[in-house]
């Protein structure tokens, strides 16, 4: 009988956030509009795909978002990452990174985004897999 395991490679930092302005309009009592600063902040882990030893193996970034971003703001984060690839892990609603089956990826170089990558896609498993973040999130 055939058995196989699933065996996530790759070393995972320990999870930091991205924490800047972002600005919005907000509508007053007399319906007036006015803008307003409020601090953005989003997780993301660097991953080390390939690879158990620090300063090797195929690096990435990954953002699971609990609300998704703009395109625009997506590849700014990727170009401030400056690592080969930024991969956003985005969730159904009404479900949680712990719990849910299905989720969205997508893949950001520092200058535009790809149809696909695979070390970046096994980076983004192994952080569902071995971080558990639906109690960090």
């Amino acid at each position: 009988m055939f058995k196989s395991r699933l065996v996530f490679c790759g070393r995972v930092s320990m999870q930091r956030f991205l924490v800047f302005p972002v600005l919005t309009v907000t509508h007053s009592r007399q319906n007036n509009q006015y803008p307003v600063i409020v601090r953005m902040k989003i997780p993301f882990y660097t991953i080390d795909a390939f690879t158990s030893e620090p300063f090797s193996g195929n690096p990435a970034a990954v953002c699971p978002l609990e609300d998704d971003l703009s395109d625009d703001l997506k590849q700014s984060i990727a170009t401030e990452m400056n690592i080969s690839e930024t991969c956003y892990i985005t969730k159904e609603q009404n479900e949680s990174f712990q719990s849910g089956q299905c989720f969205g990826l997508r893949w950001f170089t520092p200058t535009n985004e790809v149809p696909l990558c695979g070390h970046a896609t096994l980076a983004a498993a192994t952080v569902l897999f071995r971080v558990g973040l639906g109690s960090k999130i």
